[in-house]
């Protein structure tokens, strides 16, 4: 029924997108967007990856870049499901009889169904999951950082937001599992990805790592701003 709609033709929007992307490329270079870089640049061709919810979603909007034409990401786009990131890699294992699947998340979303850790050792599901791990809330705490003067309300540890020991709890469940200080550690695991084993990998970021560009909640300023001559560019291909 789908294939039988008359769906408009977008390419002319997916270049004008990628024209912006070209231009906003070196923005786009946080220590969140070169960790997505990374997992990226080892994923084989035509992977299968979930999205959680959070900043890290931003950053593989902006940095996820797949291989091959086949492969699928899945994202609750702007539902906001935090958790969301281990259940759909769950259920697509599942549907493709149990073949390994990929799950990006955050240490805030992961813990919403870390739960179901349990099902993929129970299950035996090649699930690879990549923690981006601040110890922070972070899409809330830019939030409460950048229109409500750092009054942060449990999004930090200071007030009120922790988070435990990925690894430990990985093992806990019979996951092997790995604390990385940096993303280019992933380089001594590539085995990791390819074998039939599920797998966590805790990769510890920068706490205050942020999302550039970002609209300022409830305007329609970018911040960090953005060169005019910048926006000028953007605006003209858009026409804003």
């Amino acid at each position: 029924m789908i294939l039988n709609e008359n769906i408009r033709d977008y390419s002319l929007w997916k270049q004008q997108c990628l024209e912006v992307k070209k231009i906003l490329d070196k923005y786009d270079k946080q220590e969140g967007n070169l960790a997505v870089e990374k997992i990226a640049s080892m994923l084989p061709e035509d992977p299968v990856v979930s999205v959680d919810v959070g900043q890290h979603q931003c950053w593989c909007a902006q940095s996820l870049v797949l291989k091959g034409q086949k492969g699928r990401i899945h994202i609750s786009g702007g539902y906001g499901t935090m958790g969301c990131g281990l259940p759909y890699s769950i259920g697509a294992s599942i549907s493709m009889n149990k073949n390994i699947t990929f799950c990006i998340t955050g240490d805030g979303g992961f813990q919403m169904n870390i739960q179901e850790l349990e099902t993929v050792r129970r299950e035996n599901l090649p699930i690879k999951i990549f923690i981006l791990n601040n110890r922070v809330l972070g899409k809330i705490s830019e939030t409460q950082h950048t229109n409500h003067k750092d009054r942060y309300a449990n999004t930090t540890e200071e007030s009120g937001y922790t988070v435990p020991d990925f690894r430990k709890i990985a093992e806990a469940y019979g996951i092997r599992a790995a604390t990385l200080n940096s993303y280019h550690e992933l380089d001594n695991y590539q085995n990791w990805f390819r074998d039939n084993q599920p797998c966590l990998f805790n990769i510890m970021l920068p706490e205050r790592s942020s999302l550039t560009p970002k609209i300022k909640w409830e305007t329609s300023t970018i911040t960090p701003r953005l060169d005019d001559h910048v926006i000028n560019q953007v605006e003209e291909i858009l026409r804003i």
